[in-house]
């Protein structure tokens, strides 16, 4: 069994890569972060929709194969 924050942790890393390629495909390389007037920099609203999509996909597969505790 693994520890549910190391699936989380696990799912978040498989999901950046994925995110990676979907991201060039869907949006032909656009440009998927902004940065606030304080500097904090974050995805898109269309990025974070498409990053949740493809987290979605990864903890379900994860899901099925992965038993967690904790």
């Amino acid at each position: 069994m693994m520890q549910n924050q190391l699936r989380v942790e696990l799912a978040a890393v498989l999901s950046e890569i994925w995110f990676d390629d979907a991201w060039q495909w869907q949006a032909g390389g656009a440009y998927p972060y902004i940065t606030e007037d304080n500097g904090d920099v974050r995805y898109t609203e269309a990025a974070q929709d498409c990053f949740n999509e493809v987290y979605s996909k990864v903890d379900g597969i994860l899901n099925q194969y992965i038993k967690t505790k904790g």
